[in-house]
């Protein structure tokens, strides 16, 4: 499986009035062609004016496929005239990427599950280290934060775009539910010995992220 992770940028104020013609316009079409979003929710904190969606594939080939009729479906096209006219859109980046080796895609049914808030962190490794930050967290990490958070919405790396990183978005209630469970992580013994042990690899050059509001029309099913 791959993962299509798009970030489109706008003026201020512009998201949720692009927001507002994608659900007329453009939703029906693209979840004909594409399947329901892994996500798709806005920017809160960290880069403003901004929001992603997230498809899955089951391989390059698919998503070539999927999205060739995409392109060619009238409704859809009428979405990309109205988001011309609109112009709001100002900047656009699209990574490929590749589910970790510990991580299976949880695939939310249709207005299963409730409104939620999402992590969305993003970490940079130096070059050819992705691999092993994986495998000091797999070892490690993962098992505490599993724990504390519970299970990711998304836990890949990057194939194309921004190379050497990798995405993991987690998904909470609340700002209080976040801020429960990261402090009951942060106490985790577990925790603090993978934390010791990923600076000892020295992976980790960079991270950046934000939290997400889900967009009106996406719901997500925490276990």
């Amino acid at each position: 499986m791959i993962f299509d992770q798009r970030i489109y940028t706008t003026r201020p104020g512009g998201v949720a009035k692009q927001m507002e013609i994608y659900e007329k316009y453009g939703r029906e079409a693209q979840v004909r062609h594409l399947g329901q979003p892994v996500l798709w929710a806005y920017a809160e904190t960290g880069e403003l004016n901004t929001f992603v969606h997230i498809w899955a594939y089951e391989n390059a080939g698919d998503r070539a496929t999927r999205r060739a009729a995409m392109g060619n479906d009238p409704q859809w096209g009428e979405y990309i005239k109205k988001t011309g006219e609109l112009g709001v859109l100002t900047a656009q980046r699209t990574n490929i990427l590749l589910p970790a080796p510990f991580f299976t895609l949880k695939r939310t049914n249709p207005g299963e599950g409730s409104k939620m808030i999402f992590d969305h962190r993003t970490y940079t490794c130096r070059p050819g280290r992705v691999a092993n930050q994986m495998e000091v967290y797999g070892k490690l990490g993962r098992e505490p934060q599993l724990k504390n958070l519970g299970a990711p919405v998304l836990w890949a790396y990057t194939e194309t775009g921004e190379l050497n990183t990798f995405v993991h978005i987690w998904a909470y209630e609340s700002a209080a539910d976040r801020s429960t469970r990261r402090t009951a992580q942060e106490k985790d013994p577990k925790w603090a010995e993978f934390r010791k042990n990923s600076a000892e690899a020295g992976n980790l050059v960079a991270q950046r992220n934000s939290i997400l509001i889900a967009a009106p029309f996406f719901t997500y099913k925490k276990d």
